[in-house]
């Protein structure tokens, strides 16, 4: 099973929540609903053009590795101003924030990806 979770950040409390088959069902900002106001933090599983595919900036679609790119060094901030647009097709004002790991971090970070490529017979995408 994978799943989709969305909590308030004052109560803790779950607001969403949907389970899918693992099959097919990867993690995706476009499956949870999103309302003004919301801020939506998300890992680099949701971090992909699959996941952002809702999400733009000036009415054209946000280049995410583009824009990441552009943080070079370690402990750099930036962020973006987008849109994502919700379920019924509004655009929803939001935020990218991204946040330059150390050397060592992005080494224990892709470490998984390394495995999992093996497993399934590839390699680890250069965007990864």
């Amino acid at each position: 099973m994978a799943a989709a979770l969305s909590v308030r950040l004052r109560s803790l409390a779950c607001d969403y929540l949907e389970l899918t088959a693992t099959e097919g069902a990867g993690e995706s900002l476009s499956r949870i609903p999103v309302r003004a106001g919301d801020y939506l933090l998300a890992d680099r599983g949701y971090s992909t053009a699959a996941g952002l595919g809702r999400v733009d900036a000036a009415d054209e679609p946000f280049d995410l590795l583009a824009a990441v790119r552009t943080v070079r060094r370690y402990g750099q901030t930036r962020s973006w101003d987008v849109r994502v647009i919700d379920p019924r097709s509004r655009p929803v004002p939001c935020r990218v924030c991204v946040l330059r790991k150390s050397g060592a971090a992005i080494r224990i970070a892709h470490a998984p990806c390394a495995g999992e490529a093996s497993r399934k017979g590839g390699a680890v995408q250069p965007q990864t």
